[in-house]
C-alpha cells in the first residue's frame, strides 16, 4: 500500500521513502529500528521500519537565525555548531542554544573551527533535486550529494553577494570531464558572460566567457586527474566580484589568486556539468556557499591527517604542532589557547581571533563508537546521531555514543536521515 501526501497539511512533518512515496503528520518515536508516525489517514499509529525510510523532514523553522561562532567536529564525524567555553584537564566544556552545555573528553574530539560566524550561509548542499531550476542527467540523495552517470547539467539561481565563497568535494570514476559555471546569467549552457572552471585530463583551467565572441583564460594549473589515486579533490573558490578575483584552494592547498581579463560577471546562477561519456560517474558531495566579507582576514582551512600531536592552523594558514595545555575563557569573553609549541622553550598563549583550526591528536588507544541507524541534521550546519528518541512538540529527547543523553530543541531539527554506506570509488 502506498502512503498518501496529504497537501493540505501544512504545519507536519513529513517521511519520504526510498520509492518515493510520502507521509504527512507527525513523528512521535524512533528507535534503531524505525520510527512511530502518526497520521490522521490512519486510526492507529504507523510503525514504519528503517529500511524504508529515505528522509523525514521538518517544518519547525526559525524566525531569526542562531548561528555559533565555532563548530566541533567529533572522531565518530558528527559536529556539533557551539561556543567553545573552555578546556581544562582534558575536557572541552561547550555551550549550544540548542542542545545545552556539554563536557567533552578531548580523546572524542578530532578538530575545533573558529570563526564560522564571520560567513552567513547562502546554501547547502539541498536533498530535493526538483529546487535546482535544471537537472537533466542529475539525480540526488537524502545527504545532498548530487551524482551524474552520463553527460548532463544541474542548474540554479542562487542570492549570490558580490563576494562569496564556495567550497565542494569532486569524485569522479575513470576520468573527470566536468565543469563548473558560476555568476551565469541563465541555467543555460550558452557563451554568456560567466566564469568557468573546467577539469579534464588537460588539467584545471578557470576562464570568463564575456559573450559569444569574447573569452579569456584566467588560470592554468597543471594537475592529472590520473594522478589523484583516491579520485576525488575539494574544491575550494573565494570570488571577490568588486575588484575582479579568484581565490583558489585545491585540496586545501592554496593554488593562487587569479584577475578577470573583463569586468566581472553579475550573475546568479551556479551550473555543474558532467560532459563525460555515460558510465563515467561525477559525483558533487559537501556543496557550501557562504558570503565572504574580503573586508576581514580570511580564516584559512588546511586538511591534517590524525596525528600523534595536537595541531594549530593559524588564521593566515601558519601551521604549529605541538600540545594544547589549556583553552582560557578573559573577563572580556575572548578566549586564548594555551599551547606548547615544541620549537619554543615556554607555552605559548594565542588569542582565539588568530585561530582558524585546532586538530587535537590521535590518542594511542581511539576510543571505539558504533554507528547508528539516524542522524539529526541541524539547520543551516551540524549533524548529530541519535537512538532511543522521545518527541514532543518542542524537545527531542535521545541518546547520542558520545554526548550520551541529551534534549534538542525541535526547532533546530532540519531533517533526519538514514545513515547509508560511504560512497564507492
Amino acid at each position: 500500500m502506498a502512503f498518501i501526501y496529504s497537501p493540505q497539511m501544512t504545519d507536519a512533518d513529513t517521511i519520504e521513502f526510498l520509492n518515493e512515496d510520502k507521509l504527512t503528520g507527525t513523528l512521535s518515536a524512533m528507535t534503531n529500528e524505525g520510527a512511530i508516525f502518526t497520521s490522521p489517514n490512519y486510526a492507529a499509529p504507523l510503525s514504519i521500519k528503517k529500511d524504508s525510510i529515505r528522509q523525514i523532514k521538518f517544518i519547525n523553522k526559525l524566525e531569526t537565525p542562531m548561528p555559533h561562532a565555532e563548530l566541533i567536529t567529533l572522531v565518530n564525524g558528527d559536529s556539533l555548531p557551539c561556543q567553545v567555553l573552555s578546556m581544562e584537564k582534558g575536557t572541552v566544556n561547550i555551550s549550544t542554544w540548542y542542545a545545552g552545555d556539554f563536557n567533552i573528553a578531548r580523546e572524542n574530539i578530532f578538530s575545533i573551527r573558529f570563526g564560522i560566524s564571520e560567513e552567513q550561509t547562502i546554501f547547502t548542499g539541498s536533498n530535493d533535486i526538483k529546487t535546482w531550476s535544471d537537472s537533466s542527467g542529475w539525480s540526488s540523495d537524502a545527504d545532498g550529494i548530487y551524482t551524474s552517470k552520463k553527460s548532463g547539467t544541474l542548474a540554479r539561481e542562487l542570492p549570490l553577494p558580490e563576494n562569496f565563497h564556495i567550497n565542494f568535494d569532486l569524485f569522479w570514476k575513470d576520468s573527470p570531464n566536468f565543469v563548473f559555471r558560476f555568476c551565469a546569467d541563465s541555467p543555460k549552457v550558452t557563451r554568456e558572460d560567466t566564469y568557468e572552471l573546467i577539469f579534464n585530463t588537460a588539467g584545471i583551467q578557470i576562464r570568463q566567457l564575456k559573450d559569444a565572441d569574447q573569452s579569456a583564460p584566467i588560470a592554468n594549473i597543471d594537475l592529472n586527474p590520473a594522478s589523484i589515486n583516491a579520485k576525488q579533490i575539494n574544491i575550494d573558490l573565494k570570488v571577490n566580484r568588486s575588484d575582479g578575483s579568484i581565490i583558489l584552494h585545491l585540496d586545501h592547498i592554496k593554488s593562487g589568486t587569479y584577475h578577470n581579463v573583463f569586468d566581472s560577471p553579475k550573475g546568479k546562477h551556479i551550473i555543474f556539468q558532467n560532459r563525460a561519456s555515460s558510465g563515467n560517474t561525477c559525483t558533487v558531495k559537501n556543496l557550501h556557499i557562504t558570503d565572504w566579507k574580503d573586508t576581514s582576514p580570511t580564516r584559512h582551512l588546511s586538511k591534517v591527517s590524525p596525528s600523534e600531536m595536537d595541531v594549530i592552523i593559524e588564521s593566515l594558514g601558519d601551521r604549529r604542532s605541538g600540545k594544547i595545555t589549556r583553552i582560557l575563557k578573559q573577563e572580556n569573553g575572548n578566549r586564548i589557547i594555551q599551547f606548547a609549541d615544541k620549537h619554543s622553550s615556554k607555552p605559548l598563549m594565542i588569542p582565539e581571533s588568530y585561530i582558524s583550526l585546532l586538530y587535537l591528536a590521535e590518542p594511542e588507544k581511539a576510543p571505539s563508537h558504533p554507528e547508528l541507524a539516524f542522524t539529526a541534521n541541524l539547520t543551516g550546519y551540524g549533524s548529530l546521531q541519535l537512538e532511543d528518541t522521545e518527541l514532543s512538540e518542542t524537545k527531542i529527547k535521545a541518546h547520542h555514543p558520545i554526548l550520551g543523553k541529551y534534549t534538542l530543541d525541535r526547532r533546530a531539527l532540519a531533517t533526519i536521515t538514514q545513515n547509508e554506506a560511504p560512497l564507492e570509488e
